[in-house]
């Protein structure tokens, strides 16, 4: 007989698996496959927005994912290992619980580092990409808990409180897996819109935001785990680290920003500045070279005006042709000659 489970006034009776094609298939494994299948589709689609390639998205994420699973599955089993003493085959069978956030985050990074390293990938870019997506996924994947009732909050009287058969009687705890749900979707609800590529002011930027988020979230939410005991716990000290060394990155970025847009302005001005003296210098030469050619232009004499010679006359006889065709001309020798004579005989 299916329990019910009664949540915000409703009664339900959640079968923990469906049954397809005469296969058994536990919801939690559904809902975090579909999770990752969303992820995947809202990554590749957004890839070109942040300079990467749909193939290169493709390919480490396939890479990561099984990465990630390995690396929850033995950071799981290695922190709950009461639960496997004596009852080893059940360490493979992930799909019925008992994933480690930390231990597949941590391993489902190293796995994108070293491709984006290989292929000369921004990883920063990628993890960009990759955070509003892992919000995406958690929050599909967090509805496995609900039918897989685990994951049980302390008793609470909140009128939302989940009321279902704790350790054999009826009690009503937090709803975890609704608290994660509406984080994880105010999470990148607020990514997707807020911070667009044109607001990103380096790579990473986006990454720690919604790291630091989720962090945020595990630190707040592990006080009101069932398992927790009030005094330590490695998820809540993890996620304070991250929390913190997200906070830290963000300022010293921000910093480093600021800082670099105040050097760009002062490059800016001081480049506006040395360009202004250059052309003031090249507008003053050029004003000396032009008054120097002024002034060799007054000192060149002014030249004389060329007198243009008589034209020729067409009626123009020289003296000699006209005596020649004058008949009664003599010439002045040949008449001196004759009177000398006539003077000799007298």
């Amino acid at each position: 007989m299916t329990e019910t489970i009664r949540l915000l006034g409703l009664t339900l009776a959640p079968s923990r698996y469906v049954r397809i094609f005469g296969m058994s298939f536990y919801w939690f494994g559904l809902l975090f496959a579909l999770g990752f299948l969303a992820a995947v589709l809202y990554a590749v689609g957004r890839s070109k927005a942040y300079g990467l390639k749909d193939d290169n998205v493709t390919d480490a994420l396939i890479l990561a994912v099984p990465s990630g699973i390995i690396g929850a599955r033995i950071v799981y089993v290695l922190t709950h290992l009461d639960l496997f003493r004596g009852n080893a085959g059940q360490i493979l069978k992930f799909w019925d619980g008992g994933l480690s956030l930390a231990g597949g985050l941590l391993f489902a990074a190293c796995a994108s580092y070293l491709y984006c390293r290989k292929k000369k990938i921004s990883f920063g870019a990628f993890l960009d990409l990759i955070g509003p997506a892992f919000l995406l996924g958690a929050a599909i994947a967090s509805w496995g808990h609900f039918f897989n009732r685990d994951n049980l909050g302390i008793a609470t009287s909140y009128p939302w409180g989940m009321e279902l058969n704790v350790n054999g009687t009826m009690a009503s705890v937090h709803p975890l897996f609704l608290y994660e749900f509406l984080w994880c979707v105010i999470g990148f609800v607020a990514a997707v819109l807020v911070f667009r590529k044109s607001r990103r002011k380096y790579d990473g930027q986006l990454f720690a935001v919604t790291a630091g988020w989720y962090a945020l979230y595990l630190v707040m939410i592990v006080p009101l785990e069932l398992e927790y005991n009030g005094l330590f716990s490695w998820k809540r000290l993890l996620a304070a680290l991250a929390l913190m060394a997200a906070v830290v990155y963000l300022v010293q970025n921000r910093v480093h920003v600021t800082h670099g847009k105040t050097q760009a302005v002062k490059t800016a001005e001081e480049k506006a500045k040395k360009e202004a003296e250059e052309a003031a210098e090249e507008a003053a030469e050029d004003a000396e070279f032009e008054s120097g050619q002024e002034l060799a232009a007054e000192d060149v004499p002014e030249e004389t005006e060329t007198v243009p010679a008589p034209e020729e006359d067409d009626d123009f006889e020289p003296f000699g042709e006209g005596a020649e065709e004058d008949d009664g001309f003599e010439p002045f020798g040949e008449e001196t000659e004759k009177n000398a004579g006539d003077e000799a005989g007298k």
